[in-house]
């Protein structure tokens, strides 16, 4: 099933080790991705388009009401 809140397949990457005495190189490739907490992880990068641009402090808000104001409406 796919899911198009996420872009393409995760990058893979190589990683590189030394064993034995001869220093033989030995590769091994897994699918991972470094999520923001800088974790190793599985998962897909989320699509971006679906998030509110964080860079935009200021602009048009939506105004909320207080939880106050809205236990004073449903208590109506």
């Amino acid at each position: 099933m796919e899911n198009s809140g996420f872009e393409n397949d995760p990058p893979q990457y190589e990683e590189l080790s030394f064993a034995g005495n001869n220093n033989e190189e030995r590769r091994a490739t897994r699918p991972s991705v470094t999520s923001a907490f800088g974790h190793n992880t599985l998962d897909r990068v989320p699509n971006v388009d679906f998030y509110r641009n964080a860079e935009s402090i200021s602009g048009h808000r939506a105004v909320r009401p207080s939880l106050q104001e809205l236990h004073e409406v449903f208590q109506k």
